[in-house]
C-alpha cells in the first residue's frame, strides 16, 4: 500500500463519485471531527458526494439539517440511509407494505416505514404483522429489549427486520458504544422469528445503494470510491458494486486493526482530510 496524499489518490485514479459513511467518518458521539466541513468541499470540487450510511436514528431531512449545521453542504437526495432499504429491497419491502408495523425505535425513523408504505404504526406488538428495529431508544433500552423478547415469543409469526446492523460505534472515549444491530443479534438468538437485514455490510444494501447511483447515472467502476470506518463494510460494498474502497482507519472502527488488514482496500488514510 503506498502512502500518499489523499488528493493524490483522487487524482491518479479519477475518482469522480465519493460515497461517505456517516459515524466514524464525518462524525462521532462527541460531534464532527476537525476539518470534515472542509475536507467535503474540497471532495466536492472532484465530483459528487453521498452519505451512505446505517443511521436510522434518524430521517433524511435531520440527517441532512444535522450536515449543514456543521458546514456539510451534501444535499437530501445525496444521503442513502440503510432505512431506505425498507422500501427500496423488494423482499423487505413486501414484508413491510401494507402491514402494521411495530417499530422499535427513535420517532425519527418512522419516515421510512411511511416511505415503505406500511399500513399503520401499532403500539401494541400483539396487533404487528411485522417488527422493525432501527435504532435504540432514548433510555431504557436493554429492559424494553426484554420485553420484546417475552411478548414475540408468543409470535413466532411475526418477522423481525433490523434496518441498522451495526452492532457498536466508537465513542468520542475510545470506547465501543452498543447499538441496535447488538440488541437484534441477541433478540434473534432467543426467540424463533425469521431475521431480516437492510444495511452495511449486507448485500441487499450495496445492491440498493448500486441501483440508487446507477438511477442518477453514475456508472459503477473503480471511480467511484466508498469510505467506511469498517473495513467489512468496504470489503462488501468494493465485492457487490466493483467499486473502490477507502478504509478510515483512527476516527472509527478499525483504530484496533493491524495496518496488513487494509491491504484489501484501495487505499485507507487516518482521518477523512483533503488537502
Amino acid at each position: 500500500m503506498k502512502t500518499r496524499k489523499l488528493s493524490s489518490f483522487i487524482k491518479q485514479n479519477k475518482i469522480r463519485t465519493f460515497l461517505l459513511d456517516a459515524c466514524g467518518v464525518l462524525y462521532n458521539d462527541g460531534g464532527f471531527f476537525p476539518g470534515v466541513s472542509e475536507s467535503v468541499s474540497r471532495l466536492l470540487k472532484y465530483g459528487e458526494v453521498f452519505v451512505v450510511t446505517n443511521n436510522t436514528t434518524n430521517n433524511i431531512d435531520q440527517i441532512e439539517e444535522k450536515l449543514l449545521q456543521n458546514g456539510v453542504e451534501i444535499d437530501k437526495n445525496n444521503i442513502i440511509s440503510s432505512g431506505i432499504g425498507l422500501k427500496e429491497d423488494p423482499h423487505i419491502n413486501s414484508l413491510v407494505k401494507n402491514k402494521a408495523v411495530y417499530h422499535f425505535g427513535r420517532n425519527g425513523a418512522e419516515y421510512y416505514l411511511t416511505k415503505a408504505g406500511s399500513k399503520k404504526i401499532v403500539s401494541d406488538l400483539y396487533e404487528a404483522e411485522v417488527l422493525v428495529m432501527s435504532s435504540n431508544l432514548v433510555n431504557n433500552t436493554v429492559e424494553e429489549i426484554e420485553i420484546i423478547k417475552e411478548k414475540i415469543s408468543s409470535r413466532p409469526d411475526i418477522p423481525v427486520i433490523c434496518c441498522n446492523p451495526d452492532q457498536y460505534i466508537l465513542s468520542c472515549t475510545g470506547s465501543k458504544k452498543p447499538v441496535i444491530g447488538y440488541y437484534a443479534g441477541i433478540l434473534s438468538q432467543k426467540v424463533r422469528n425469521p431475521f431480516y437485514w437492510i444495511g452495511k455490510p449486507h448485500k441487499n444494501f450495496s445492491e440498493v445503494v448500486g441501483r440508487i447511483l446507477e438511477n442518477r447515472n453514475i456508472e459503477l467502476d473503480k471511480r467511484v470510491c466508498f469510505f467506511d470506518d469498517n473495513l467489512e463494510n468496504i470489503i462488501n460494498m468494493k465485492s457487490c458494486l466493483g467499486i473502490s474502497g477507502c478504509c478510515v482507519t483512527e476516527t472509527g472502527l478499525s483504530y484496533e486493526r493491524e495496518i496488513k488488514d487494509f491491504e484489501v482496500v484501495d487505499y485507507f488514510v487516518p482521518r477523512l482530510v483533503v488537502d
